[in-house]
């Protein structure tokens, strides 16, 4: 759709003598490219989001960000008026409870509008918060720590076994050593069984 613009001016209101001074053709903007999210934990359902996207081609009067929730039915829905030079807009608190969220961002112009979105997912079980990657390493050193000890408990057990494995040999071949003749010329007589 493309409006064109007219600036005339006249001699007075009266007057039939006209001059077209200017004319322009404005159209509705090319949908915004590259658009990306990224969010980062604050706390319970809240979280940081820096939405950022590429410069457009063409001018255009402004930017409006509409963030929707899907909580529920109906969803809660944000919007954020962002200024025409920018192409980053960081909100540093919002509240997100649904398990996706869409981003929708509109490239605003009065010949019309045109808009790209981007629907997330608000999957808490993969965020840590930045706070907690202490817990995390604890966590990892925790485990590492009883992996190890479980390791040195098995190894000890091996080993204890073979001790007492080749202690029992030992008494075997020293019984069989006390019931051996002294003299080497002498025969040992193993009983038979006929």
């Amino acid at each position: 759709m493309e409006i064109m613009t007219f600036s005339i001016l006249c001699e007075s209101a009266f007057s039939s003598r006209c001059e077209c001074i200017a004319f322009e053709y404005e159209s509705a903007p090319f949908p915004p490219k590259n658009l990306k999210v990224d969010r980062k934990y604050i706390r319970e359902s809240t979280y940081s989001l820096n939405v950022t996207w590429d410069k457009p081609e063409h001018p255009i009067s402004s930017y409006i960000i509409v963030i929707v929730d899907g909580f529920d039915t109906f969803g809660r829905e944000y919007n954020f008026t962002v200024n025409k030079s920018s192409t980053v807009y960081f909100i540093p608190e919002i509240e997100l409870n649904g398990t996706l969220f869409d981003v929708h961002l509109i490239a605003c112009t009065p010949g019309g509008n045109a808009s790209v979105f981007t629907q997330e997912v608000n999957n808490r079980t993969l965020l840590l918060p930045e706070n907690s990657q202490l817990n995390a390493k604890y966590v990892a050193a925790m485990i590492v720590a009883l992996s190890c000890l479980g390791f040195i408990f098995f190894y000890g057990r091996y080993r204890y076994a073979k001790y007492k494995r080749h202690q029992q040999r030992c008494k075997y071949f020293r019984d069989l050593e006390s019931k051996a003749p002294i003299d080497p010329k002498a025969t040992f007589d193993f009983p038979t069984k006929i």
